[in-house]
């Protein structure tokens, strides 16, 4: 059974592993911003400002939070997520 589940072995194979998770909270804040223009819902809206302020939050590197693994893994990756989600930022506050 060991040949039948992928196990991350590098500091890059856990940084890739973490953006995944950057990657779903993105793709769960688009949908807020649908459901809050579709709907003109207020949930829509809370849903995509709170899960950019998660992300956000989840990439800085400190400790065994993912964007620590993210930055000593993947470091060119940590940099694209961090202004894509400044970029959702933006579109949060604004």
């Amino acid at each position: 059974l060991s040949g039948c589940f992928w196990v991350p072995n590098s500091a890059s194979d856990y940084g890739y592993v973490a953006s995944w998770g950057f990657y779903t909270i993105l793709l769960l804040a688009m949908i807020g911003g649908i459901i809050s223009f579709q709907y003109n819902s207020g949930f829509g809206a809370d849903l995509a400002k709170f899960s950019i302020y998660y992300g956000i939050w989840n990439l800085v590197p400190f400790g065994q939070l993912d964007g620590s693994r993210l930055f000593f893994g993947v470091f060119w990756g940590w940099i694209f997520l961090t202004l894509l989600y400044i970029i959702g930022l933006l579109f949060v506050v604004v």
